[in-house]
């Protein structure tokens, strides 16, 4: 190959390779900030977390008839 052919070949691949680890790290880091709970997300304590009140209980049998 000439000279001239052979820079734009490694132009070319330098561009790609460029270009597909710009692609990845905007991927993975997009992926990162989907995988973090928000700083505002309220944490509850599994285990207990709190008043059901809110929720309707279903009717018993003494109550159904």
């Amino acid at each position: 190959m000439k000279k001239k052919q052979k820079q734009n070949l490694a132009i070319g691949i330098t561009i790609g390779a460029i270009a597909t680890g710009l692609t990845a790290y905007l991927l993975f880091r997009k992926k990162a900030k989907q995988d973090k709970p928000s700083k505002r997300a309220p944490q509850l304590d599994i285990d207990n977390p709190g008043s059901q009140a809110e929720f309707p209980t279903t009717a018993t049998e003494s109550e159904v008839g």
